[in-house]
């Protein structure tokens, strides 16, 4: 019974430290910034490639670019609209490295092949106007 009551406690006293951190940091700022995923309501490259072709269509390498490129400035212009109802944001970026560890390029993290939609950090307050926006 010892042995598990001192269990028990180390149990609890492990997690407790290690919910310090996420206690902290959610009492230091009433509205911090999250991380999310926004999809837009168009079609993904790929599924527009899929229905043209299901119906017996055929899509060049040219028009799918066309039509990501529309997808592009339609992702553009929700950033925009974002912008004008005053939440500040970023589009979430990578960094890609050359083999000696030089930067090659910073990659935004913007989707329009398989899935319509961008990673940007949002001040948590924002997240419900976001879900009414795209």
């Amino acid at each position: 019974m010892f042995r598990f009551l001192r269990f028990a406690a180390l149990a609890v006293l492990a997690s407790s430290i290690l919910a310090l951190p996420y206690l902290k940091s959610s009492a230091v700022s009433s509205n911090p910034t999250v991380r999310v995923i926004v999809a837009l309501r168009d079609d993904p490259g790929a599924v527009y490639e899929a229905r043209i072709e299901k119906s017996g269509g055929s899509v060049t390498t040219d028009q799918l670019q066309a039509y990501r490129s529309q997808l592009s400035v339609k992702q553009d212009q929700f950033l925009s609209a974002l912008s004008s109802k005053g939440v500040t944001f970023s589009v979430v970026s990578r960094n890609i490295k050359n083999f000696d560890g030089s930067l090659a390029a910073t990659v935004p993290l913007r989707y329009t092949l398989v899935y319509n939609g961008m990673a940007v950090d949002v001040p948590y307050s924002a997240v419900d106007s976001i879900r009414t926006m795209s």
